[in-house]
């Protein structure tokens, strides 16, 4: 049973959103107050710096929705993406539904960060694994 490995992993702290505990407008589709949390984790992952707009912008100054289109098909707009194994997600008790759009990412390696995940996506099909190994987490930095 092969298990792909991370190229340069380093550790990444996510931090989860709590989206039975966050009120929500139902108008204006936005949180009310706070947004509650639920504690985070560190994970190894590999991350890829890949500023992606979509179809039609280049500089993205006309960004029409959140999907664009990649080799693979549509991709969401992002800065980037990392990789976490799902081997890595089952040894914390964790599933790839932990991981949602609007966690944010806090911490790559030393590195202090504040990006959002915009995405998710399954990757490394094997039939031997009884599906896919990596989850492909897509995010956002939204400081100007």
């Amino acid at each position: 049973m092969v298990v792909p490995n991370l190229l340069n992993p380093v550790l990444i702290t996510i931090d989860r959103i709590d989206t039975t505990e966050t009120q929500y407008d139902p108008i204006l589709r936005e949180t009310l107050n706070i947004i509650r949390r639920r504690p985070s984790f560190n994970i190894n992952a590999q991350i890829v710096y890949r500023k992606v707009f979509v179809k039609g912008s280049l500089d993205g100054s006309d960004l029409e929705g959140q999907m664009g289109e990649g080799i693979g098909g549509t991709i969401p707009n992002s800065d980037g993406y990392v990789l976490l194994r799902i081997v890595d997600l089952a040894a914390k008790s964790l599933t790839i539904n932990d991981v949602a759009k609007g966690d944010r990412i806090i911490k790559l390696a030393q590195l202090d960060t504040d990006y959002y995940v915009v995405g998710k996506r399954p990757a490394a099909q094997y039939t031997d694994q009884g599906g896919f190994t990596l989850l492909a987490v897509f995010f956002e930095d939204r400081n100007p």
